[in-house]
């Protein structure tokens, strides 16, 4: 092999040698049990560090002991509802409700059961004279604390469609035509040709003498939920914040997460066989045996050896492969590592 080719194999097995996987790698090499818990069941709540460290782990033992530190760290004394103790059980119950009852584990309404459990209490407006809406829905959180805390709209855009949280960021500016006479507008989640086209203009069923449309009582609790939210939310920034907040997983503590993966690294395989003692006549000493001297190698070996290489020797091989030859390349990877820091001072020391 000439030094050219030396050099190129080097530096082809070097760049092979520090590539990682990427997660979605990483991800696709899981076995599909454990890949749909981590991007499906448990995607809502889990943190990143924590599907981090999952995803470093590479044996199914290892994958065993970190569901079970992750239900603990949810399940402990003091948290806000939903966690504490018994999560593990009740977010099962909720991810079925989520399921079947509130469009999907990945809508909107789904979401918010699977991050804060139902609401309290949910009001369906009914209008004896006509529908408003396509469906709308005001939750009621009374015991959170945080975002959830206080009224949620939620509203189907069309029917049968799955709901979506209602925010500031639905309402449209009135619109004005070119003389001046004033375009009637429906915003989400109004229907057509309703008697109503805005959350404001349900301030009118909290009034007596309602013009043009029947009073609803059932609308006044939603105009009421309305104002709270467009107070609390303020703008479309403050709605995006507030919806980054709802939505984001429930912060549990992870400290030493990094150090538990060293734990579950040496934690035996409880599926190994165990080693029975060998029965001896008497004890043996035990055998130094006697190093291999330097031997030629293949191509093949060379790459195995160059991979396993430390950092730092493989970075000074990068520099010198293109004055190596073979038979130096050769001896420098089957050395120890005091070999290889004196053959390193010694090759430079000639070459002066």
């Amino acid at each position: 092999m000439s030094r050219v080719a030396v050099a190129a194999l080097l530096a082809f097995f070097a760049a092979a040698a520090v590539k990682t996987p990427t997660e979605a790698e990483r991800i696709k090499a899981l076995p599909e049990e454990e890949r749909r818990w981590l991007t499906e069941y448990v995607a809502p709540i889990i943190l990143p560090e924590e599907r981090k460290a999952f995803l470093d782990l590479g044996e199914p033992y290892m994958r065993d002991a970190f569901k079970k530190d992750f239900w603990e760290r949810r399940e402990q004394d003091g948290l806000p509802r939903p966690l504490g103790p018994g999560y593990r059980v009740r977010y099962a119950e909720l991810r079925r409700l989520a399921d079947e009852k509130y469009d999907g584990w990945n809508q909107d309404a789904g979401r918010m059961v699977l991050r804060w459990g139902e609401p309290d209490s949910i009001l369906s407006p009914h209008c004896a004279i006509e529908d408003v809406f396509f469906d709308l829905e005001v939750w009621y959180y009374s015991n959170r604390t945080g975002p959830a805390a206080g009224h949620h709209i939620f509203y189907r855009p069309a029917d049968l469609a799955p709901r979506r949280r209602w925010t500031v960021a639905d309402e449209i500016p009135p619109l004005l035509h070119p003389n001046e006479v004033r375009i009637r507008v429906f915003e989400p989640p109004f229907r057509p040709n309703s008697c109503r086209a805005t959350m404001a203009s349900l301030g009118a069923d909290c009034a007596e003498g309602t013009k043009g449309c029947n009073a609803c009582p059932d609308l006044c609790e939603v105009f009421r939920a309305y104002r709270e939210i467009r107070n609390r939310q303020g703008s479309r920034a403050g709605a995006a914040m507030e919806e980054g907040m709802l939505f984001e997983a429930a912060p549990v503590s992870t400290e030493g997460i990094e150090r538990q993966k060293d734990k579950w690294a040496s934690t035996a395989n409880p599926n190994a066989k165990p080693i029975g003692a060998v029965p001896t006549a008497s004890p043996v000493p035990a055998m130094t045996p006697t190093p291999a001297g330097p031997h030629a190698l293949t191509d093949e070996e060379i790459r195995e050896a160059i991979l396993g290489l430390a950092p730092v020797y493989r970075e000074w091989l990068e520099v010198a492969a293109p004055v190596l030859t073979r038979e130096e390349l050769a001896r420098f990877l089957q050395m120890s590592s005091t070999e290889k820091d004196k053959f390193i001072r010694e090759f430079w020391k000639k070459r002066k």
